[in-house]
């Protein structure tokens, strides 16, 4: 997915992934396909490493993936902490379009 202001919402090194123009015409859709995004990249992760996991949130699927080593401690927490601004902006009717892209860019910049 590419945010409305150009950036990728997965970094160019992941070759299977095909980045797609962001449908989201809210902030609200914004985060939906951010969340979709993390969900993605964290069950591509895990099924890469051969993990079955029955975590449903992304927050439980971080947890898993770190408590398995698949993830480090760092990584984990910065995507937990992401994870947690994205719940609480689609619980906020005043999240903005540009405080969407900044998380978006915050997901970009986390290595995993």
């Amino acid at each position: 997915m590419i945010a409305k202001s150009g950036e990728d919402m997965f970094s160019q090194s992941s070759e299977d992934i095909k980045p797609e123009r962001s449908q989201a015409e809210t902030p609200y859709q914004g985060l939906i396909e951010l969340q979709d995004a993390i969900n993605y990249k964290l069950q591509r992760i895990a099924k890469e490493k051969g993990i079955t996991t029955t975590s449903n949130s992304n927050f439980a699927l971080t947890s898993d993936l770190a408590k398995r080593g698949t993830l480090d401690k760092h990584t984990a927490s910065k995507l937990k902490t992401l994870i947690e601004l994205n719940t609480l902006g689609l619980n906020s009717p005043e999240i903005t379009h540009e405080q969407v892209t900044q998380m978006k860019r915050l997901f970009n910049n986390i290595s995993f």
